[in-house]
């Protein structure tokens, strides 16, 4: 792409546009910076098995009570995104976690899919713009 941009750059007589370049280049850094430390904050929150001990509490104390217990389990799928911001961080660390539960629950992939696709666009919405 910088190679194209230069040689159309060129071919229209405008030279090499450096300072368009550089700036165009670094335009998101920000966010790049964003995901990369988000995904390794929650890879370190996973290792240290603070989701799963936090997954297995609430499963202990409200599988009977299953409105309960999806509104939890959506909070925790919820969590990575509210404190990285990084919806891509949520889906790999705690969407791993949750989708077994769910399918255990007894609700079907393909709907266990919807349903976690419909809790990540409302919780990251401000987040993917």
């Amino acid at each position: 792409m910088v190679l194209g941009s230069i040689a159309g750059a060129l071919v229209g007589g405008y030279g090499v546009p450096i300072s368009q370049l550089v700036e165009g280049t670094f335009g998101y850094i920000d966010t790049i910076l964003v995901i990369a430390t988000a995904m390794i904050f929650m890879k370190v929150i996973q290792e240290s098995g603070a989701l799963t001990a936090l997954n297995e509490l609430i499963i202990r104390k409200f599988h009977k009570r299953k409105v309960v217990l999806l509104i939890l389990l959506m909070l925790i799928v919820m969590f990575p995104g509210m404190i990285t911001g990084s919806s891509t961080a949520s889906v790999l660390s705690a969407g791993a976690l949750i989708a077994p539960i769910l399918m255990i629950m007894g609700i079907p992939r393909e709907k266990n899919r919807c349903n976690y696709s419909y809790w990540s666009y409302f919780r990251n919405d401000s987040t993917t713009s």
